[in-house]
């Protein structure tokens, strides 16, 4: 899992304003890599994770949105049904491969401060970020060898996966 920004933006029920929104944060080439929006007669709120977060920032403050910010965890999956489940159940050996892979190809280095989806793998499809990859090694390794320090601390936001999956 990693690390993002959610954005949650008040904007008014009218038409063009979730257009208007998205064009300003275009032109500032901000990615939005995932989106939601509830509404009522009067308002609608934006929920979004958009990156770079920061330019994400400068510009709604530029343009006087009323906008919170909170820390999220994603994860990148295929949208099919039982993917998640589908990865849980992974055989050992599976995750293994899946680790050992991401830490041979970090040996070169992996940009962890760049959202861009510019990285492959042979033993898992799709393409991520390299802090998503970091993420998943992470995660590869306290399964295989929970006492091994990666060199990436990612230890909170790994407890708080666990606690999240518990509750379900």
């Amino acid at each position: 899992m990693a690390k993002a920004t959610e954005f949650c933006i008040g904007v008014d029920n009218k038409p063009g304003t979730l257009a208007k929104l998205c064009g300003a944060l275009k032109r500032a080439k901000v990615n939005i890599d995932a989106v939601s929006v509830s509404e009522n007669a009067e308002c609608c709120w934006v929920r979004m994770v958009a990156s770079p977060s920061a330019t994400a920032k400068r510009i709604l403050g530029k343009a006087k949105y009323h906008y919170c910010v909170q820390p999220v965890l994603t994860l990148a999956a295929h949208n099919r049904p039982g993917e998640l489940e589908r990865v849980e159940a992974m055989p050992r050996q599976e995750v293994q491969k899946i680790g050992f892979e991401i830490a041979i190809l970090g040996q070169t280095g992996l940009d962890t401060n760049d959202s861009t989806q510019k990285y492959t793998l042979r033993s898992l499809p799709g393409r991520f970020s390299g802090l998503h990859l970091m993420s998943i090694m992470y995660v590869a390794f306290k399964i295989i060898v929970p006492d091994h320090d990666v060199g990436f601390d990612l230890s909170r936001e790994y407890q708080a996966a666990l606690a999240l999956h518990k509750k379900q």
